[in-house]
């Protein structure tokens, strides 16, 4: 109780017109998603069919009218599994329909320490099932077997990709498990 009076008194000293920024909550509908997802979970529009990718290790496509409708789930079928597990973490549609998809793939470098690494794939039939285009991002460090973070003996994940203004380059925005501090 008077933790809550300090930061009540707190706001009161210092009114949020002085932060430059306000936030309103209002009450809203939750959403419910079919899958498991212990990532991100990308959403993506073809034509008039809502889309959502979830992962936990090998991802499932949802979709349907729109995100409070009840979505329709499957497996995604890959040409290859040499990067199993996955996650897919980012996903765009181009206008000519072909589905392009970023992954976070974990390879196990020293026991439960993973090293992941950024792939890529690209699907013509809406997501359901991709072409693996392999590896595109990793860390040029080598795995610190005794990293104690309890994760992550290296690696780059944990990301988003976004295409710039000009529609010309895909810009990756990722986490950096490697390397000195500052890396």
């Amino acid at each position: 109780m008077a933790r809550r009076a300090i930061a009540l008194a707190g706001l009161l000293l210092f009114p949020p017109a002085l932060f430059g920024q306000t936030v309103t909550v209002l009450p809203a509908l939750p959403i419910y998603l079919p899958g498991i997802s212990d990532s991100s979970s990308p959403v993506f529009w073809r034509g008039d069919t809502f889309a959502v990718f979830q992962s936990n290790g090998m991802p499932i496509l949802s979709y349907g009218a729109s995100q409070f409708s009840r979505l329709k789930s499957q497996a995604v079928l890959l040409d290859s599994y040499a990067h199993v597990p996955l996650w897919i973490e980012s996903a765009w549609m181009s206008d000519e329909g072909v589905l392009y998809a970023w992954y976070h793939h974990e390879s196990w470098a020293c026991g439960a320490l993973s090293s992941p690494r950024i792939g890529a794939l690209v699907s013509g039939d809406s997501g359901r099932s991709f072409t693996d285009l392999g590896i595109v991002l990793e860390s040029g460090y080598p795995d610190d077997c005794g990293a104690e973070n309890g994760y992550f003996a290296g690696g780059h994940g944990d990301f988003t990709v976004t295409l710039d203004r000009e529609r010309r380059y895909f810009y990756f925005h990722f986490d950096n498990y490697s390397g000195p501090d500052g890396a």
